[in-house]
């Protein structure tokens, strides 16, 4: 049973065939009565197709644009401008989440370059310790090309070993990510997991890093001079001549990992920004459920009437309910519809000049139940709805579109289709001129989708003189308040509508404050993944550089052992050491804070309220990376000023 209506099953599809997430299909139009069949009672539909061999996506997109012009010319108030776009089915079911891939792939390269520094660091460390032996393979003979190789040839293993570690923890991995990741928020489509495709990419990737890592550090040894290497005196100094390479990278790598950093911050602020962002509805101690009635069992109208009202009762009865309303949308539900508006007094020569406001049929104190404040105005009476005088609530944002003026109340206006626009239009009879609505009351805006969509503009409509159609009538959506615990009351509710039909599927049972932070779920994954990708960027340029300068030091032994002989104090020498390791940490800092601020603008894409230019976190930000940098050329500086002279000055 269907929505009322008894279904064969003709056949059952794969586990993995979702398409578009759907359970089960039916033919189009089956499950509407005769007279809905209209253009425009074919609600949420999409077209899907199979290019033919040989034929490009613009060619399809050619004729689907020729079978549009054809339309145009048979229904131009619907098709008239309108234009089709051919896309993949990848493309199409991904569009939504592949912003967040990229931004999440450019994150993860980003680590990558700054692991690819840190190697290449330690290869040009390990290059310059084996320069003699180096200048003794050149002077027997060996070119820099075979020196080349070699060097090349020694970070293959780097390539095997840290390639299969990385697959065995992306096997690991993507199990505890899947387990993780908020519904909905991947295409039912999408299969995660490792393939060849996956793995053919890793083998690649693994070999061009640690090529990647290995050729400046292989060049680097290739260009060794042979007379000053096998010299005595060059012993001690053979790191110090990459020193500005190395730097160099330093500078790469705390900008990198600056930018990440900062990058997080600003979605850190974003979300917790849009976190406070006032619902404009009380969300403490209210309970939400939503219910189809099926119209072939409830007709629209009566029947359905007649059950909310039941219902609502039954509700009403219940300890520590103090109110219980429904509407046919909003409130962090789908359901409502946004029809085209006018203002008596106004003329209308054409379609494009009509703005729409969202249509929502309530029932009983919406307000009360929802603590949506009264700004202006009063509410529906129980009288007048019963005697058929037409009445509408709007909210602070229809009555300024609508009447930018401000004198909004007792002004009438008019929602749905006027006769003489409606031509070929097919629209349902109960939305073409509809009767006009006076305006009693203006209410407070309340976001109507999620946190992060600005409230549009609404006309709250008394349930017995809305429109007589199945989308509005038959979509109840529960609001039950209570004075203690709401979770108390959410099996009740349940208890109570199966009581009445336990035929009836009632779904999103749940709290408001739990359906408004479900809304944050995406974002806040998002921001997780980006924080954790920044920190294991800080923390790998913090290790790069706490290594750099411990390099420094040790092959600048014999330097400091001098400098302290000659009356050089310990904490000059500290400082010497700090000054030199944070010199390009500073200037890597600057190039990251230019880098972040271009982030802020892709940040702004997952987070409206993500600010590009956020002093507070650069300022933050740069200021731990910058301090934890410090700290990490402190260590070996106060290594380097505790050394004995006369050590030093013996050490080969």
């Amino acid at each position: 049973m269907l929505d009322g209506i008894g279904h064969t099953v003709v056949g059952v599809m794969p586990p993995n065939f979702k398409f578009w997430d759907a359970q089960l299909w039916v033919p189009v139009g089956s499950t509407l009565p005769p007279d809905r069949s209209t253009r425009a009672g074919q609600l949420g539909m999409g077209g899907v197709g199979r290019i033919k061999p040989g034929v490009t996506p613009a060619q399809a997109e050619a004729v689907m644009n020729t079978v549009m012009t054809r339309l145009a010319e048979q229904y131009p108030l619907i098709y008239k401008d309108q234009i089709t776009r051919v896309r993949g089915l990848a493309a199409n079911t991904g569009s939504a989440i592949r912003s967040q891939l990229y931004l999440l792939f450019g994150a993860v390269a980003c680590v990558l370059l700054i692991a690819c520094v840190n190697v290449t660091n330690l290869l040009l460390a390990r290059g310059a310790a084996r320069e003699r032996e180096l200048a003794v393979r050149t002077a027997l003979g060996a070119s820099r090309g075979a020196i080349v190789r070699q060097m090349l040839f020694e970070t293959l293993p780097l390539a095997v070993l840290g390639g299969s570690a990385g697959l065995l923890l992306a096997a690991v991995g993507i199990r505890a990510l899947i387990a993780i990741i908020p519904p909905n928020l991947i295409p039912a489509e999408a299969v995660i997991g490792l393939s060849w495709p996956v793995l053919s990419f890793s083998a690649v990737l693994a070999l061009g890093t640690s090529l990647l890592a290995g050729i400046l550090p292989a060049l680097s040894a290739a260009r060794v001079d042979v007379n000053e290497s096998l010299k005595e005196s060059a012993r001690g100094s053979a790191g110090l001549r990459g020193a500005h390479l190395r730097q160099a990278l330093v500078i790469g790598e705390v900008a990198l990992a600056l930018t990440l950093l900062v990058g997080a911050g600003f979605l850190v602020r974003g979300l917790s920004r849009l976190a406070r962002t006032p619902t404009g509805f009380r969300t403490e101690n209210l309970v939400t459920a939503a219910l189809e009635l099926p119209e072939t069992k409830y007709a629209v109208g009566p029947g359905a009437e007649a059950f909310i009202t039941e219902l609502r009762e039954r509700l009403g009865r219940l300890p520590g309910v103090t109110h219980v309303a429904s509407s046919s949308g909003g409130l962090f539900f789908d359901g409502m519809m946004s029809l085209p508006t006018t203002v008596e007094g106004r003329n209308y020569t054409q379609v494009e000049e009509m703005q729409s406001c969202m249509y929502n049929a309530v029932v009983g104190d919406y307000l009360g139940a929802a603590g949506i404040p009264l700004v202006a105005g009063r509410k529906f009476t129980d009288a007048e709805v019963a005697s058929g005088e037409r009445v509408v609530m709007l909210n602070q944002s229809a009555a300024q579109r609508f009447f930018p003026e401000g004198d909004a109340l007792g002004r009438r206006i008019n929602i749905g289709v006027p006769g003489k626009f409606a031509g070929n239009m097919g629209v349902p009879k109960e939305f073409i001129d509809p009767p006009w609505l006076t305006v009693v009351g203006i209410t407070g805006d309340a976001r109507q989708f999620s946190l992060n969509v600005k409230t549009q503009p609404e006309a709250l409509i008394p349930y017995a003189q809305s429109f007589p159609n199945r989308y509005i009538r038959n979509a109840v959506r529960l609001l039950v308040r209570t004075q203690g615990d709401p979770r108390f009351v959410l099996g009740q509710v349940r208890e109570q509508v199966r009581a009445m039909d336990p035929d009836l599927p009632l779904s999103s049972l749940s709290l408001m404050e739990s359906r408004v932070q479900e809304t944050l779920r995406a974002t806040r994954f998002l921001v997780v993944l980006l924080g954790l990708f920044a920190a294991v960027a800080g923390i790998l340029a913090v290790v790069g550089i706490y290594s750099v300068v411990s390099w420094m030091v040790s092959q600048r032994t014999r330097e400091v052992g001098i400098r302290l002989a000659l009356g050089a104090v310990p904490t000059a020498i500290s400082g010497l050491v700090v000054r030199q390791g944070l010199r390009p940490v500073l200037i890597g800092a600057v190039v990251g804070i230019g880098g972040a601020l271009g982030a802020g603008r892709l940040m702004r894409s997952q987070l409206p309220d993500v600010g590009n230019t956020d002093p507070v976190t650069i300022l933050f930000v740069s200021t731990i990376l910058i301090g934890i940098a410090g700290l990490a050329c402190w260590i070996p500086a106060r290594r380097a000023a505790q050394v004995d002279p006369m050590i030093a000055l013996r050490r080969d």
